[in-house]
C-alpha cells in the first residue's frame, strides 16, 4: 500500500487473489477494506498523501439502487389506488399488467408499495 496509495481496496485484494491462490475468499473483502481503510489512517497520520477515491466516479450508473420499473405508470397507478385503496398490490400489479402487456413480470410485486 505504500506503493500505491491510490489503489482502492478492491483493486488491492484481486492483487492478492492473484499472488497467493487459495489463501483469501470473496467473504473475507469487508474485513479487508476494514483493514484498509485504518492502514490508510495511520499512513495520513505519518504523513503519506492518499488521493481521492476517483474510481468511483467513472460509472454514471446510481449505485446500489434498482432502476425504478413504476415511473413512467406511477401516477396512474397512485390514482387507481385513490379510487380503491383495498386492493392489494398483486391485484394492482395484474391490473397493469393486463393494461400493458409484456411491460411488467410477476417479479416486481415486491416493490409495489401502495
Amino acid at each position: 500500500m505504500d506503493e500505491f496509495p491510490n489503489i482502492n481496496a478492491m483493486q488491492l485484494f484481486e492483487e492478492l487473489f492473484i499472488q497467493f491462490p487459495r489463501r483469501f475468499t470473496r467473504k473475507q473483502y469487508k474485513t479487508f477494506a476494514r483493514r484498509v481503510g485504518v492502514c490508510r489512517q495511520a499512513a495520513r497520520a505519518r504523513g503519506v498523501v492518499i488521493g481521492p477515491k476517483t474510481y468511483r466516479l467513472q460509472s454514471d450508473k446510481p449505485r446500489g439502487r434498482r432502476p425504478d420499473i413504476f415511473k413512467d405508470d406511477w401516477e396512474e397507478m397512485a390514482q387507481c389506488l385513490e379510487e380503491r385503496p383495498d386492493q392489494t398490490a398483486l391485484e394492482l400489479l395484474v391490473e397493469f399488467q393486463a393494461r400493458y402487456p409484456g411491460r411488467y413480470s410477476c417479479g416486481g410485486k415486491r416493490v409495489v408499495h401502495p
